[in-house]
């Protein structure tokens, strides 16, 4: 997953944790976690640790303003969606 970038949508919980965790342990270079819940303590790691790597955009997914600001996190960070 070297040079991918990956929005990954309800990942404070559940299959969305689960997946945001794996791409990253697997070398993903840029994730974008979106959520309406705050962080839970495994993702906060990976926050607090590789913020160079790992974004997290709080709010609803059915918004277009949360849509918007999580285009632009992964645009910026990465270059490309």
């Amino acid at each position: 997953l070297t040079g991918k970038t990956a929005i990954v949508t309800g990942a404070s919980s559940g299959v969305g944790l689960a997946t945001s965790l794996q791409y990253v342990a697997s070398g993903l270079t840029q994730l974008v976690a979106v959520d309406l819940a705050p962080p839970p303590p495994p993702l906060q790691k990976l926050l607090d640790e590789r913020p160079d790597r790992v974004a997290f955009v709080r709010g609803d997914v059915g918004s277009d303003d949360t849509a918007r600001r999580f285009a632009a996190v992964a645009l910026e960070r990465s270059g490309r969606i």
